[in-house]
């Protein structure tokens, strides 16, 4: 780096960064709310520490003064009580330079959440720790990672960003003229990114100031679409199983500590059923499953472990197969997973589907939500076994249209099995069409409520010796379009990253979901240089980890990006600013005219 400042700042990362990441804040898993929201007041403890000593040690003019902000998703509270935080399911934090009569902000935006994580064999995701590793798709082959939890997403870019914010606030701090005299500067925590998002709420908040400029920081260089995002639920209720039959697969399911988003990091199936029928099964099931024709001979299946269970006698009463994950584990990735690793539970519920068909399993429950994923996905990620979930368009083209991370399986209380898919969607599965030109988020939901009704009815009515398949489904968010060529923002980001990498930066659409969508003043850009989600990175994975000189070119980058709107006016800023002063001198004459006994339109 060849700012002083920042290159000073930066020797802190690690550290910092380690900090943060020692603290569990996901949910969806064994946590409770309450345990969650204690992890989160202790980022904000870390950070505000942080920047309490930046205060009294280095800023000598300006101050990084703290805001808070809660909301139920209808009303919200700036400035909240801590019983406030506590009860709210959406909640930011940070920090500003500037007063809050600046004519314009800026802002980056980040995220302290993660997605859960269990201990394993090759890490211990709450303790970090820097090992080196190779990574073709970075600036430098081999690099040094840090390796935890929250790392690359998203507590080591909310690090960076946060060093970038101190070093623009050192460097500027006494500077003649001012620059923050006119324009704020934001840095905003968001806590709930991975659940529900907090941020999107926030800016819809009347009495919230939003950005006139933003950056998510969450992602890859540079961000121009995201897809759309889709959860639906299928459920086959309890059936009734036969005494004649010898084998059943009684349960299927996935690592508990994975949350839908996340292809599992296990998934298993619990094979009941005669004694002699069990232990002639596990003999052979090895064997079964490496001849296993799955619908595409070139399908990586991974490698299958194989348990049983007895009763105090000996005799044994259940065999438990397993399978672990490789590759990428984002859910917007099952693609990348399927290129260059295995989803557990893909394999799985097809060789089962395929044991079903064969007569080694008796028809229930489980054998039915398996005989549907084979039919509707079989092993692909795209929807290539069904003409209405193959899409792909302009934008998301193809190889990188709809996909579907078929992630988590659990056994009920009921008997009953229930299956949640990770769609992300392109253009094409909305129910609005995209008119070429305006940018943000699409209104409207997804089609696949009447996608799945067809779908469903198809399947129940062609497998009637099955259990009858439910669904429901919720759209979470629309596809979100931003038109490079034409935007102003975007041009300034690119031109910031080609001042420090010499090269233009490409133009994604992705499938990842950044609190960018819906906001058109916001664009999702760094830290990572590549798009795969796998190895060495494993977003929301196993032995995920951040790489230590791609993160710190990165935070060059986006130290450029906000110096330039700092100290060079866009030209929205500068129209923004007519507009307002324009607006001052009219008002200004209207009072004038007040104070005199003259009434005008608008004086009530």
């Amino acid at each position: 780096m060849d700012n002083e400042t920042l290159s000073d700042l930066w020797q802190n990362w690690a550290k910092e960064t380690t900090e943060l990441c020692k603290i569990k804040a996901y949910r969806g898993a064994d946590l409770s709310d309450e345990e969650v929201h204690a992890g989160l007041k202790q980022c904000r403890q870390v950070i505000a520490g942080i920047a309490k000593n930046f205060n009294q040690t280095v800023m000598r003019k300006h101050q990084l003064v703290p805001f808070q902000w809660c909301g139920d998703g209808k009303d919200g509270t700036h400035d909240p009580t801590e019983e406030q935080l506590a009860k709210s399911p959406f909640w930011v934090f940070g920090y500003r330079v500037g007063p809050e009569s600046a004519s314009y902000k800026v802002s980056i935006i980040c995220h302290l959440d993660t997605v859960p994580a269990s201990d394993g064999d090759d890490w211990t995701p709450f303790s970090p720790k820097q090992e080196e590793r190779d990574y073709d798709d970075g600036t430098d082959s081999p690099q040094q990672f840090l390796v935890g939890r929250g790392c690359i997403d998203d507590k080591g870019p909310a690090m960076s960003a946060f060093i970038m914010f101190r070093a623009l606030a050192q460097n500027y701090d006494t500077a003649d003229p001012d620059p923050f005299e006119k324009t704020q500067l934001e840095i905003i925590f968001d806590t709930s990114e991975e659940w529900e998002m907090s941020t999107p709420v926030y800016m819809k908040d009347p009495d919230t100031s939003r950005p006139d400029f933003g950056v998510v920081y969450d992602a890859m260089w540079i961000v121009r679409a995201e897809k759309g995002g889709e959860r639906p639920v299928f459920v086959v209720n309890r059936m009734k199983e036969s005494s004649e039959v010898p084998l059943y697969a009684s349960a299927m399911y996935t690592s508990p500590n994975n949350s839908s988003n996340t292809i599992p990091d296990w998934a298993k199936v619990e094979v009941t059923g005669s004694p002699k029928a069990l232990t002639i099964f596990k003999e052979t099931v090895l064997d079964m499953f490496r001849n296993f024709a799955f619908d595409d001979p070139d399908y990586y299946r991974g490698d299958l472990s194989v348990e049983s269970a007895t009763d105090a006698s000996g005799v044994i009463t259940k065999v438990i197969l397993n399978i672990d994950v490789e590759g990428a584990q984002h859910g917007s990735a099952p693609d990348q997973n399927r290129a260059e690793g295995v989803n557990p539970f893909v394999s799985l519920s097809n060789f089962v589907a395929g044991l079903t068909d064969d007569g080694t399993f008796g028809v229930n429950a489980v054998s039915s939500v398996a005989k549907f994923i084979q039919w509707t996905w079989g092993t692909y990620a795209f929807g290539e076994n069904q003409e209405s979930l193959y899409k792909y368009d302009d934008i998301f083209q193809k190889d990188n249209g709809t996909t579907y991370g078929v992630t988590k399986s659990t056994m009920q209380e009921d008997g009953s099995v229930k299956l949640e898919i990770d769609i992300r969607y392109a253009l094409d599965h909305h129910s609005i069409a995209w008119d070429g030109v305006t940018e943000g988020e699409l209104e409207g939901d997804s089609q696949f409520s009447e996608v799945f009704t067809k779908l469903l009815h198809e399947f129940n009515t062609s497998h009637s010796q099955l259990g009858n398949v439910s669904f429901t489904t919720k759209t979470l968010f629309g596809p979100d379009i931003r038109v490079p060529d034409t935007n102003e923002n975007f041009l300034k980001a690119e031109e910031a990253f080609r001042n420090v990498m010499g090269m233009d930066p490409p133009r994604l659409a992705i499938g990842g979901g950044t609190d960018a969508k819906g906001n058109v003043s916001l664009l999702a850009m760094g830290p990572l240089f590549g798009t795969n989600m796998g190895s060495p990175i494993n977003y929301h994975g196993i032995s995920e980890g951040a790489p230590m000189n791609d993160m710190q070119i990165s935070t060059q980058i986006i130290y450029n990006v906000f110096e330039s709107e700092l100290l060079n006016p866009s030209a929205a800023r500068m129209r923004k600013e007519v507009r307002m002063r324009k607006d001052a001198r009219v008002l200004a004459a209207l009072n004038k005219m007040a104070a005199k006994g003259h009434k005008y339109c608008c004086s009530g």
